[in-house]
């Protein structure tokens, strides 16, 4: 039987001394053998290429300078989406605390959750809490928050001394005067 070298190379091999190739069997096996050879060449290769490709985007994309514009405005985009996730974090364990849901999980209590499962300590977690219940009566505050107009430390600070009708003053004294000013306020309120 003569064999071509695609069906030679597609055929299961015999095992023991029964197997004889033919000459033209041995070259159709020698011939799959070098496509397999070229093939794994080819797609080394084209790996390689691909590496390259990737590298030379990588140093591309860190060789490009945005312009102070650009950069604010990725700043500005990644403080939104940061409070938007602190929210997030906020309202979840909030909702956590308020139901017990954390007893489904297998937790004592939303403090030792947060800790397992959220690497929080324990001041954290109810710092979160607090900030999160005061946002329920503050919605000037939190919409600000969520649109980057404020930063975690200043709404912490903001959160234990505003009140609804004195959110927009406190936003107010944020813009005209800044950050440290305004925590400076809201510790000399706390005092009384």
């Amino acid at each position: 039987m003569q064999l071509t070298a695609e069906e030679s190379c597609s055929r299961p091999a015999r095992s023991g001394a029964q197997h004889s190739a033919s000459p033209e069997a041995q070259e159709g096996k020698e011939a799959c053998a070098a496509r397999g050879r070229r093939h794994t060449k080819d797609a080394r290769n084209a790996t390689e290429a691909r590496h390259a490709s990737h590298a030379r985007n990588a140093r591309e994309a860190r060789s490009v300078r945005l312009r102070p514009w650009d950069l604010h405005e990725l700043a500005i985009k990644g403080l939104r989406t940061g409070n938007r996730g602190r929210l997030a974090l906020c309202e979840a364990l909030r909702s956590l605390h308020e139901s017990s849901g954390f007893l489904e999980l297998g937790f004592s209590s939303v403090a030792g959750y947060a800790a397992a499962r959220l690497h929080l300590r324990r001041t954290e977690c109810y710092e979160h809490l607090r900030v999160s219940k005061a946002l329920t009566e503050l919605p000037e505050l939190r919409r600000a928050f969520a649109e980057g107009g404020l930063g975690w430390t200043v709404l912490k600070a903001v959160t234990r001394v505003a009140r609804p009708a004195t959110q927009q003053t406190w936003l107010d004294c944020l813009v005209e005067r800044g950050p440290e000013h305004t925590i400076a306020e809201c510790r000399h309120a706390l005092r009384g």
